[in-house]
């Protein structure tokens, strides 16, 4: 984990750096379980036992999930052209179906966002038929205004445009 850190040099601020950023836990985690499985199946060979029953069954039960779990499979499948297209990065502010804010976390499986009200949304790739992606090479300031209701509607816009320009010039 180290290695890959120094080695991407994460400690940098670019769009490659996000990327890698949202593929690093995915990585980790694929890594982790295949070096796992292989030293679990020489351990139990070296210890005497045969091997070949366990792999076969693996295979089956494997099978028999996947089967039985293929909304997730469609959510692993989705999620893994979601990020390889590097349609979303963590810190974009997208349109996601019903929900708009900004990523806060992608998995292989959900992508997690937080709206303008600080409510987390936890979305399954396999719901999201479309992506608009409001950040992406361009950017976006949303405020959200109070305005008393003596105040006319008029008269708040023209406030705001006055600070805008004021902005603007500074």
């Amino acid at each position: 984990d180290t290695a890959i850190h120094r080695g991407l040099n994460l400690h940098r601020v670019s769009p490659n750096n996000a990327r890698a950023q949202t593929m690093l836990p995915l990585i980790r985690n694929v890594l982790f379980l295949t070096i796992f499985v292989i030293a679990l199946i020489v351990a139990l060979a070296n210890m005497g036992v045969n091997v070949t029953p366990l792999l076969a069954g693996a295979g089956v039960i494997g099978l028999a999930v996947g089967f039985g779990a293929q909304s997730l499979v469609a959510d692993l499948i989705t999620g893994l052209f979601i990020i390889i297209e590097d349609s979303l990065a963590i810190g974009d502010y997208v349109d996601v179906g019903n929900h708009l804010g900004t990523v806060e976390g992608l998995t292989i499986r959900t992508v997690r966002l937080r709206d303008i009200d600080g409510i987390v949304h936890t979305i399954p790739f396999s719901e999201i038929k479309s992506i608009q992606n409001y950040s992406r090479q361009f950017g976006y300031a949303i405020f959200r205004l109070p305005i008393p209701q003596a105040l006319s509607v008029d008269k708040a816009i023209e406030m705001v445009q006055e600070v805008g320009r004021s902005l603007r010039q500074d």
